[in-house]
C-alpha cells in the first residue's frame, strides 16, 4: 500500500489523509497536520459513518502495532477539531499552508 500511495506523487501536489501518512508514507513532506477531537466527538462521528467501536481502544491498538504505529509526526501542526465544522478545519489548514508558503518566498 505504501508504494501505491507514494506513487501518487506523479500527479503533482496532493493531499492525503491517514493515520500514518506523515510518519510512514511521506515523512519528508513539509506540511503535516494531526487532527484530533474529544473521544466523544470521535465516537459520534464514526457512528454517523456507520462505524461502531471505541476510539480509545482503536488508538491503543494502532499506537502499539509493529508496523507504522500511530504517532504525531515530527513537525506536525496539531489541530483540535472539537466544535469545528469541516469548513473551519479546512480553513485552518489552508491558512497554515499559505502562511508557510509566504514565509518561504
Amino acid at each position: 500500500m505504501k508504494k501505491t500511495q507514494r506513487d501518487c506523487i506523479q500527479f503533482g501536489n496532493l493531499v492525503m489523509e491517514g493515520r500514518d501518512i506523515g510518519t510512514n508514507v511521506f515523512p519528508e513532506t513539509d506540511f503535516k497536520f494531526y487532527l484530533d477531537a474529544t473521544l466523544d466527538e470521535r465516537f459520534q462521528g464514526r457512528a454517523a459513518e456507520g462505524v461502531h467501536g471505541k476510539p480509545r481502544r482503536r488508538d491503543e491498538r494502532d499506537s502499539q502495532r509493529a508496523a507504522a504505529p500511530l504517532m504525531i509526526a515530527l513537525g506536525a501542526k496539531i489541530i483540535i477539531t472539537s466544535n469545528q465544522t469541516p469548513e473551519q478545519t479546512s480553513s485552518s489548514i489552508i491558512e497554515e499552508v499559505n502562511k508557510r508558503l509566504a514565509a518561504q518566498k
